[in-house]
């Protein structure tokens, strides 16, 4: 076992850099920083327990900023204080699910690292927006799913699913992710040899459970504000969709009065802001969107995979504002410069993610951290489907909350494949090929113009890389860690 002060002595490392990066950006303008969905959420915390049930934002964000603004200091302060904490712990998180995924503690630190001088997301902890609480609930619902892969005990199960019902009171595209994570957790059980009766009751019990408590908070929205959902919000995404996919025109007759006022605008929300779309819950605007889509879902769905593909790399630096004569205003522009550069390593993440949940169930009962890596590699995906489905802008905003699993998938991967051709001379030369075709693809995949050559060229490096993987499970993924989460 590797002594306690290793990985301690690297945690303490994480939270000082973590600490100092966060620190300059707040002394840069010590203030929080509001934009378009800020005035909601703070209307919504001063109004709870009043406002918990309600269509315009989730409730989740809300009861962070009311709590925070019990702290000494008042609401900003306090806010920028938690939100400045929930970052640091989802540093240390990220450094033990690397940890656990890779098996090595040097190859954890540097993905902590990377998730610790990240100016994208620290720069969350000053702005009125749910990317931070969205981050924490997730990586710790990661930690409680991956801690639950070690013997199955059911209670880690339960927590993971109480974590992800209050993410999805966060953020409600996670509303279905426990119809797709216990059955993948269930192949692995299977392969491993422990479903049992008692691992099915939990999990089908888990699912209920989940499913009851998201179901609940939308019969209180029927009850209170006459919409069954969990937000209406997704009405006006999906107006926003059609209008970005030029799919206005494809309106059913019934809908042929309201195409010359959609079209009239760029924006959903002018749109929903002016009769006759503004409607109570944008119910129209919803109806309209929905009939365009049941009426061309292949169009649609095509549409879809073409944003997934062409926003898996993209970042939303608007949200960052560094004042470049306030203090460290040179250094921090310098390295949002660098995370910039890194985002669009995220483009070959989506096929790496599919080769480790291939591998992840294949390998199942004799490779430990091919599951965790397969649980991570569902996770982005997920995410990244989910997102480009129900959302119309701000992708990489929506998706921050899986920035952890993300870099831990895409520096694990490379890395892993790297330390096996240095230390394995006959697979040497096909493990840095590999990693030059994988970092190759960072360059070429944005320039292919076609949906379908890119879906091809994915699927393609997916792949390779599970073919890869499986070949060299035995030593790819060998570490000194044989129980990763005790």
């Amino acid at each position: 076992m590797v002594p306690v002060t290793t990985w301690l002595r690297q945690v303490i490392a994480l939270l000082g850099i973590a600490s100092a990066v966060l620190a300059a950006y707040i002394a840069n303008s010590p203030r929080l920083d509001r934009f378009g969905d800020s005035p909601t959420y703070e209307f919504m915390a001063s109004a709870l327990p009043g406002s918990f049930i309600s269509t315009s934002r989730m409730p989740g964000y809300p009861l962070l900023i009311a709590i925070s603004s019990w702290l000494p200091g008042g609401k900003e302060v306090g806010l920028i204080a938690t939100q400045a904490i929930l970052i640091l712990a989802a540093v240390v998180a990220t450094y033990a699910i690397a940890r656990a995924a890779t098996g090595h503690d040097w190859m954890a630190f540097l993905i902590a690292l990377v998730l610790a001088t990240d100016l994208l997301i620290a720069g969350y902890v000053r702005i009125v927006m749910s990317e931070t609480l969205a981050v924490i609930l997730t990586v710790a619902m990661t930690v409680a799913i991956l801690r639950y892969l070690v013997d199955f005990r059911p209670s880690y199960l339960w927590l993971a699913a109480g974590l992800l019902v209050g993410l999805t009171l966060t953020r409600p595209e996670w509303a279905l992710l426990i119809v797709v994570l216990v059955p993948y957790l269930l192949l692995i059980a299977h392969r491993r040899r422990r479903l049992n009766r008692s691992v099915l009751a939990h999990s089908a019990a888990t699912i209920g459970a989940v499913l009851l408590a998201i179901g609940a908070y939308c019969t209180g929205n029927l009850i209170v504000n006459s919409y069954f959902g969990l937000s209406s919000v997704g009405n006006v995404a999906l107006l926003g969709k059609v209008m970005v996919y030029g799919m206005v025109d494809e309106a059913p007759a019934r809908y042929s009065w309201l195409v010359p006022i959609v079209k009239s605008s760029d924006s959903p929300w002018t749109l929903v802001a002016s009769p006759p779309l503004n409607d109570r819950n944008f119910s129209l605007a919803g109806d309209f969107a929905k009939a365009i889509i049941i009426h061309d879902p292949v169009r649609f769905g095509q549409d879809v995979m073409g944003t997934a593909i062409t926003t898996v790399g993209e970042h939303d630096s608007v949200f960052i504002v560094i004042h470049p004569d306030g203090p460290f205003g040179r250094p921090l522009q310098v390295l949002l410069v660098v995370d910039l550069l890194r985002y669009r390593g995220f483009l070959i993440v989506p096929p790496l993610a599919l080769a480790w949940v291939l591998a992840g169930v294949i390998l199942a009962g004799v490779n430990r951290r091919a599951e965790i890596m397969g649980v991570l590699g569902l996770l982005v995906l997920y995410s990244w489907l989910t997102s480009s489905a129900v959302t119309f802008g701000e992708f990489e905003r929506v998706r921050m909350a899986i920035n952890p699993a993300e870099t831990t998938i895409l520096i694990g991967t490379l890395l892993l494949i790297l330390l096996l051709g240095l230390k394995d001379a006959s697979r040497r030369l096909p493990a840095f090929a590999l990693v030059a075709i994988d970092l190759a693809a960072i360059g070429f995949l944005p320039h292919i113009s076609s949906t379908l050559l890119s879906e091809v060229a994915l699927l393609a490096l997916a792949a390779l890389n599970a073919f890869a993987i499986l070949r060299w499970s035995g030593r790819l993924t060998a570490a000194p860690h044989p129980d990763p989460l005790p």
